[in-house]
């Protein structure tokens, strides 16, 4: 799903940025959300997920706010067409 959110970051970045509107996501890697519950209840599974990343552990909301900030404001001005991983390095391993 992911491929296809960064497919659609790119269409809609293609369709809008000439008109002012830039168009980017954020990829995030595993997080405790309600979603997540199932695997963040089983403390083994989520130590495995967490020993995946370069970082050692699983996200936590607040790991989001910077890249969230950042892509609102006018610092990513000029970045358009873009996905960021917050993955704690999952992606890049």
């Amino acid at each position: 799903s992911k491929g296809g959110v960064m497919q659609l970051t790119r269409a809609q970045a293609e369709a809008w940025s000439r008109f002012g509107v830039n168009a980017n996501a954020i990829a995030p890697g595993f997080f405790a959300t309600p979603l997540t519950a199932p695997l963040a209840g089983d403390p083994a599974r989520w130590q495995r997920m967490a020993a995946r990343t370069m970082i050692g552990r699983n996200g936590e909301l607040p790991d989001l706010a910077g890249t969230a900030v950042f892509l609102a404001s006018r610092a990513s001005d000029y970045i358009t067409g873009q996905t960021i991983f917050v993955d704690g390095g999952f992606s890049a391993g």
